[in-house]
């Protein structure tokens, strides 16, 4: 699997009241750099859901013993390997405004099996709160969630997401049209001190409404 390196431009931004999460085709920059969670295997799908005002966005993954490749991978020091892997599941979704491209609502849910049991028993991640939502080309999409629980998520409960569902040919998606890759996706999650020290500014960075 390539091996792709981002690192985002971060500003403040006050987040304000908002009535939706906007992307508007710009990433809300969400830092990969020394990521505490890497999840392989994560299959991505996008239903346009007909004449509705909303799409959504699902991107999963359940491990078990008998899925060599289906691992979550910690690795506090950035460096992919160097910890145990660790059996678990990965569940994010996102409700989207079709006509403004927008993340109307969302939801995260990380668990693992820490100590090999077969057992999902730790919470590493969850929230419903999203604040901030980006994407790009190919299946490239990150998030701001706050108000969350679990080791990944702050102090004060942020967490920041990064999904490269790694899918070929896809350019910006106008979220009018079903998408999905063949399960080869990826999902990094930072540190929880590192986003710490951006602020809490930082929730809300990029989010651009449109008036």
């Amino acid at each position: 699997m390539s091996t792709r390196t981002f690192t985002y431009a971060l500003c403040a931004l006050s987040i304000g009241a908002l009535s939706a999460v906007s992307a508007e085709g710009a990433l809300v920059g969400v830092q990969l750099e020394n990521p505490l969670l890497v999840t392989y295997d994560l299959q991505v799908d996008y239903a346009a859901n007909g004449a509705d005002p909303t799409g959504t966005l699902t991107i999963t993954g359940e491990y078990d013993l008998f899925s060599w490749r289906s691992i979550q991978q910690y690795s506090p020091d950035g460096v992919v390997g160097n910890e145990q892997d660790y059996l678990g599941s990965f569940l994010l979704t996102a409700q989207i405004d079709k006509a403004a491209k927008s993340a109307v609502s969302g939801s995260l849910a990380v668990w693992s099996d820490t100590d090999l049991d077969t057992v999902l028993d730790t919470l590493r991640a969850s929230s419903s709160d999203l604040v901030g939502f980006g994407y790009a080309s190919e299946g490239l999409f990150d998030f701001w969630f706050t108000n969350g629980t679990g080791d990944l998520a702050t102090a004060v409960g942020k967490v920041g997401v990064i999904v490269d569902g790694y899918i070929a040919g896809l350019g910006e998606p106008d979220f009018l049209s079903d998408f999905s890759n063949n399960g080869n996706g990826k999902a990094d999650i930072p540190e929880p001190a590192t986003l710490a020290l951006l602020g809490l500014g930082a929730v809300g960075v990029a989010v651009r409404r449109r008036r």
